[in-house]
């Protein structure tokens, strides 16, 4: 007995472009990782492996994928590992001044020999470059609409405690039976932002 099954012409069309954009989109991505076989580097790719020298062919493509993609996250991490060695590398091999470099977040910002460092991050042993200026940043802080006595108050109209909206100036709608209980919630609320 034969099977007869039956196919539109549009759904064939549509499989076909949908194997075809499939096909495509996973020529770069991480589905050809895993096997040495299957995988197609990219350019990058390329010059990532590059980056490890004669060991280059030995690291997984799934690495190598994983670099391209990640860059900030692996720059951090050797930021972590390294911490201000790496600005003595990096300045060591510098071939422009023009080149700006960020590193952890924003936290240390090379631009040419101007190194920018928010105060709470600086510490005396920190070593740089002989020939870099090193600035210290304060962070600024918004000023609120709370006085500076703090945003909780006594309302003398019916002995409650009331929070002052940092934001508006404003009470809160709530009253509350004690200090303690005012406290509790405005860091309740600053807890849940």
């Amino acid at each position: 007995m034969k099977k007869v099954i039956k196919i539109k012409e549009s759904e064939i069309k549509r499989s076909v472009r949908r194997g075809l954009m499939e096909n495509l989109f996973e020529q770069h991505e991480m589905g050809d990782t895993y096997s040495r076989a299957k995988y197609r580097q990219s350019p990058r790719e390329e010059e990532i492996e590059g980056v490890f020298g004669q060991y280059g062919e030995e690291i997984p493509p799934a690495v190598l994928r994983y670099m391209r993609k990640n860059p900030k996250v692996v720059i951090k991490r050797l930021y972590d590992v390294y911490g201000q060695q790496m600005f003595d590398y990096i300045s060591q091999n510098l071939s422009t001044p023009d080149v700006d470099i960020e590193v952890a977040d924003e936290e240390v910002v090379v631009d040419e020999t101007l190194i920018k460092i928010p105060a709470d991050k600086y510490k005396e042993d920190m070593k740089f470059p002989e020939d870099s200026t090193v600035e210290i940043t304060e962070e600024k802080k918004k000023k609120g609409k709370c006085p500076s006595s703090g945003c909780i108050v006594k309302d003398d109209d019916d002995d409650s405690w009331r929070i002052i909206s940092n934001r508006t100036g404003k009470l809160w709608a709530q009253h509350y039976d004690t200090r303690g209980d005012a406290e509790d919630a405005l860091q309740a609320y600053h807890a849940n932002r």
